[in-house]
């Protein structure tokens, strides 16, 4: 049964908007190697919301691994799409 871990590429990242929190484009995405994945900002450590797509498929078989790669590609996508329509953070008020 391969692992499989799923990194953001650079045309990944460029599409990703900024941290609502510190406004940082250093981003990661992490999975606990099953169809969960979520980003985090590496400038502050703030996370997106956990996205699972369908479980993994551990069958030895090539449809199997298919089937997993395909749910782990579909979370993926998801975390991306989640961190992008998340509502922006608004500024604190200015002290006077």
């Amino acid at each position: 049964m391969p692992i499989i871990n799923l990194t953001l590429t650079k045309r990944d990242l460029e599409k990703l908007r900024p941290c609502p929190f510190c406004g940082s484009t250093r981003l990661e995405i992490n999975n606990t190697h099953r169809a969960y994945y979520w980003i985090m900002c590496l400038g502050c450590d703030a996370s997106g919301i956990l996205v699972e797509v369908g479980g993994s498929s551990f069958g030895r078989d090539v449809a199997s691994e298919d089937l997993t790669r395909r749910h782990h590609q579909m979370a993926k996508q998801g975390t991306m799409d989640a961190w992008n329509r998340r509502p922006d953070v608004a500024s604190p008020p200015k002290r006077r």
